[in-house]
């Protein structure tokens, strides 16, 4: 849930006009230090979270070690393929915009 309001703050919503309703990226530095902020608090509370579930179901020393590291391993890897493939849209459009429709 913290993470969904975290992620609200890079929008700027307008009501009426042509079409009705308008979102679109915020330009305001507040909205993405606010942003900043829940995000990483969210995602930090969220990968305690996994690794405190992991060692709660594979409470064995061993089981949990390997559990652990295949966890960590692919974190990183997605947190890397994340970024790389969000770096890729922005060559290739010209904008951050196709990468923020496609990760929300």
């Amino acid at each position: 849930g913290l993470l969904l309001v975290g992620t609200t703050c890079v929008l700027e919503v307008q009501v009426g006009g042509p079409g009705g309703l308008h979102v679109r990226p915020t330009t305001s530095h507040l909205h993405l230090v606010v942003f900043a902020l829940i995000y990483g608090l969210g995602y930090g509370a969220a990968f305690s979270l996994v690794q405190s579930q992991a060692a709660r179901l594979f409470g064995s020393e061993d089981c949990y070690i390997k559990l652990q590291s295949f966890l960590t391993a692919f974190q990183y890897a997605g947190g890397f393929l994340g970024i790389f493939a969000t770096g890729v849209l922005r060559d290739a459009t010209g904008s951050y915009r196709v990468a923020f429709m496609i990760y929300p």
